[in-house]
């Protein structure tokens, strides 16, 4: 008989592999290239379900601060006053540009209530929080007003001291209300 030439089935061996491999590469590019669509996709909902939570939490917060009674603020590292809620000219007539930007101690009057200062101006310079320091606010028009302040102090990621954040709130009315009854008992008791 036909003699074949032995070279030919080592050739179509060798075309047959190398169309496996190409098929092989390909079906591999194809399912690499759905996985990471699929993970990518995956992130991005991750990512999208965070922004609207984060947005959800602001929006949050926003609303709770335009119905409360008391104001909020914040300071910089420096004490500096940075940031008050609207509400904080609502409650106290005090219009934010008399504040903003001042050194918060530098705008409270030096005759503190219901506190030791002292104890006050040691907490702030050692970071600590503090709650409902009473103090005397004197505005320009000479009347005097009392004010409650509630803080927080802020540090960042790496411990840094950032400012301090909390609530005020205008106690004048109950100060008023607590020394008008001292000085009722002290008549009555003379």
């Amino acid at each position: 008989g036909v003699q074949r030439p032995a070279g030919r089935p080592a050739l179509f061996a060798a075309r047959s592999a190398r169309t496996l491999v190409i098929t092989t590469l390909l079906l591999s590019s194809l399912l690499l290239w759905l996985f990471g669509f699929a993970m990518a996709r995956r992130v991005y909902s991750r990512g999208v379900g965070a922004e609207q939570e984060a947005l959800l939490s602001q929006e949050r917060f926003r609303d709770i601060a335009e119905v409360a009674s008391d104001w909020f603020w914040e300071t910089d590292a420096t004490m500096r006053v940075t940031y008050l809620s609207d509400r904080f000219t609502a409650v106290t007539d005090v219009p934010q540009e008399e504040v903003l930007g001042k050194i918060g101690l530098g705008v409270v009057r030096p005759k503190a209530i219901d506190a030791d200062w002292q104890v006050h101006l040691e907490n702030v310079q050692a970071r600590r929080p503090f709650h409902d320091f009473r103090y005397c606010y004197l505005r320009p028009d000479g009347t005097t007003t009392y004010w409650s302040l509630s803080g927080k102090p802020v540090f960042d990621r790496d411990g840094a001291f950032r400012g301090y954040r909390g609530s005020g709130a205008d106690v004048t009315d109950a100060v008023r209300a607590i020394a008008a009854l001292q000085e009722a008992k002290e008549q009555a008791e003379a």
